[in-house]
Parts: C-alpha cells; structure tokens; sequence
C-alpha cells in the first residue's frame, strides 16, 4: 500500500502533533486527538509496531 502524501508532510504533522502531546497543549478539550494522530503516523512509517487502534 502507499501512503498517498510524502513522508516530509508525514514528518511535519507528526512534529506537529508531538509538540501538543509533550507540551501538554491542544487545539481540542478532549487533548487526545494529536497523540492519536501521532501514534497512527508513527505506526504507518514503522516506528511502533503496535496498531495505535489495538
């Protein structure tokens, strides 16, 4: 399968959602949408090898 946006647009959201996670900051009340989103990024470029749904 291919990941339909190149790996730096991968790199950016993942940098962006890392910040929010580790500064504690979130666009969203719930603070559980950008380690969400970086747990399937990390995922889907092999850097965990658990499915963050799982």
């Amino acid at each position: 399968m291919q990941i339909p946006v190149s790996q730096e647009t991968i790199h950016d959201v993942a940098n962006w959602a890392a910040d929010a996670v580790y500064d504690g900051t979130t666009e969203f009340e719930e603070g559980t949408y950008e380690q969400g989103v970086l747990d399937t990024l990390r995922w889907m470029t092999g850097n965990i090898d658990s499915r963050p749904d799982e």
